[in-house]
């Protein structure tokens, strides 16, 4: 009954609308009207697809003919970005604009009307992602300063908030985040969480050697019972804010983090990112390598072979093509990292990014090979590296 309902208001919503959506079309050679939404519900999207779209319009690749007009959903995952982001596009009601793009969605030659990132497929007789266009995207991403400018005041507030918790102008600060089910209430296991008590000893270690650490996140669980002046937090703070989740990034040296929302701050602030606890395969062509120069897989474990599983036959199983835990085969146990992989990742890291003396050129060539096994399966080669040490004590995961 409420799907019924549910299409009846879609369909009188259609033909409210009908001369608006007539118009569009028929001015389209003239005045070309693109809508678009801004994914606000998931904090990832809220921070990463509108910065697209703006370095795409500093690219030159619109012309002035081109209008965009968004809409973001109800849920709002950091309502300071969002308001950031009204400053810089053009936003109407989603009541208006949502069923107008849905309608554009459903037939191929209205498709240009909406913005997107997907082509449609005519064998597949549906819409895909349009791989070129991520590249591209990807490319801008480096190209481009961010469109996130902090004003004076956002600034001294930003830095007298980081000062009250020993966090100083001149400090080299290193960002630690992980995924839980908590912050989104989730009633499942995702293979994308891990347990922030895992990065306690790189925070330790980078805290005796010259930086801060800041634990970053909304998810309040596993609060860290870390007694140092050097580790600070955030996440468990007496005052936290939707500003100081924005601001505080952008101090950052690098960022520590699973697969999450968060690591799309380290893209649009031109952070790099160590990422750990990878699985998503498929989507790794999402990952910008630009500011990821070094990440970290989970491993499987075969019960009945007692070894863990080579990353080839995972993907010739497509076991890491599942969302959550459950789904994998009762067969197989999924293997986090462990506290000291994240510690030598970490300290690769600092190599890398501050005494600059990991050659990453060698670690490239020394493991061509995976990525090429990896290429077959999922049609793209990646020029970041693996952990050179977890590469190493698991290389023969990796033939």
């Amino acid at each position: 009954m409420k799907i019924i309902i549910l299409k009846l208001i879609f369909t009188l919503q259609i033909l409210l609308y009908s001369p608006l959506i007539l118009l569009v079309i028929i001015i389209y050679p003239v005045l070309k009207i693109r809508i678009g939404c801004v994914k606000s519900k998931s904090f990832g999207s809220l921070v990463l697809e509108p910065e697209i779209f703006l370095c795409e319009k500093r690219a030159g690749i619109y012309k002035r003919n081109e209008i965009f007009l968004w809409y973001h959903e109800k849920i709002i995952s950091n309502k300071y970005l969002l308001d950031k982001r009204k400053k810089q596009l053009i936003f109407l009601p989603g009541f208006l604009l949502h069923p107008i793009m849905i309608f554009f969605s459903k037939f191929k030659f209205t498709h240009k009307h909406i913005y997107v990132d997907v082509v449609y497929n005519p064998q597949k007789k549906k819409f895909t992602i349009n791989l070129e266009k991520l590249y591209t995207d990807q490319k801008l991403l480096k190209k481009h300063k961010t469109s996130i400018v902090f004003s004076k005041d956002e600034i001294e507030l930003g830095d007298k908030y980081l000062n009250k918790n020993n966090i100083y102008k001149d400090d080299k600060i290193i960002l630690f985040g992980a995924r839980t089910s908590f912050y989104k209430n989730e009633n499942y296991v995702s293979l994308r969480n891990s347990d922030i008590g895992l990065q306690a000893k790189s925070m330790k270690y980078v805290a005796a050697n010259g930086y801060k650490a800041i634990r970053i996140g909304k998810e309040k669980i596993k609060k860290l019972n870390i007694n140092s002046n050097r580790i600070f937090d955030y996440t468990f703070a007496d005052y936290n804010n939707e500003f100081l989740d924005i601001y505080i990034p952008s101090r950052a040296k690098f960022m520590v983090t699973g697969p999450t929302g968060l690591n799309e701050l380290a893209t649009i602030m031109k952070v790099p990112r160590l990422l750990i606890n990878f699985t998503p395969f498929k989507d790794l062509h999402y990952v910008n390598e630009s500011f990821t120069p070094i990440i970290l897989f989970k491993k499987l474990f075969s019960k009945s072979l007692k070894k863990n599983l080579g990353y080839k036959e995972i993907f010739e199983k497509k076991l890491f093509d599942v969302d959550t835990v459950d789904k994998i085969p009762n067969e197989y146990q999924l293997v986090d990292n462990t506290e000291d992989e994240i510690l030598e990742a970490t300290i690769e890291m600092i190599k890398l990014i501050d005494s600059k003396c990991l050659n990453l050129k060698f670690e490239v060539m020394k493991q061509n090979k995976f990525w090429e096994i990896y290429q077959d399966f999922y049609g793209s080669k990646k020029d970041m590296i693996i952990s050179p040490s977890f590469f190493q004590k698991n290389i023969e995961l990796f033939n």
